[in-house]
């Protein structure tokens, strides 16, 4: 529907301008008012590209995942496909409403936790996803006129997609992980969106330490 196209947008260009501002240093430079800062500015048309890149990343692989699953739709029973598809937040809410009446609090929040680390197929499904349009897009970027900065040599596409399948293989592992915690914190579905925000700057910190994603 056109509500879930919107929603999906507004995240993705939340998603790529919450990374891009991180990597850039935006935030120190606007606060910390030091010479050395100030002398070291970003580079705003980079900011503008690398930003305008990780939208495209987004919505592509948002794009990607749903082709995902009107593929398995026709492929899967309807059991293993509602599996790939459900929400992890509502099904996680759901349980926990469902089981408080008849078990503690932090019962019902365990009870939704492993709901949660039974749900693998979502996370599976999504970054698998991302990653695939992801190092498609790339390979366009190797096509691209030597003057734009975005272009990539095929050395650095071939150290980008080592890079990227370790980094959304920890996405998709670290998502899991922190989702089976968030019912102990809040069990509300919008959470869940900060569980993926959290995934992804935890795995670019990891990542940084085995080389830079261009």
């Amino acid at each position: 529907s056109f509500q879930n196209v919107l929603v999906s947008t507004v995240v993705a260009g939340l998603s790529s301008t919450l990374q891009e501002v991180q990597r850039a240093g935006v935030i120190e430079y606007w606060l910390d008012e030091t010479d050395e800062i100030a002398e070291a500015k970003p580079d705003w048309v980079k900011v503008a590209q690398d930003g305008a890149l990780g939208f495209t990343r987004e919505v592509g692989g948002n794009t990607t995942q749903r082709a995902f699953e009107k593929l398995l739709k026709a492929r899967v029973s309807p059991h293993r496909f509602r599996e790939v598809i459900k929400h992890v937040g509502k099904q996680a809410q759901f349980v926990y409403q469902q089981q408080c009446g008849t078990m503690s609090g932090f019962k019902a929040r365990a009870a939704a936790a492993r709901s949660v680390l039974m749900s693998w197929a979502p996370y599976s499904n999504r970054y698998c996803a991302i990653c695939l349009f992801d190092v498609q897009l790339d390979v366009l970027r190797m096509t691209f006129p030597h003057q734009w900065r975005l272009r990539l040599s095929p050395l650095s596409f071939r150290r980008n997609a080592w890079l990227k399948f370790v980094k959304y293989f920890l996405c998709g592992v670290l998502s899991l992980s922190f989702g089976c915690l968030m019912p102990f914190l809040v069990v509300r579905p919008l959470a869940f969106l900060g569980v993926d925000l959290l995934a992804n700057t935890v795995a670019d910190m990891l990542v940084a330490s085995l080389g830079t994603i261009e």
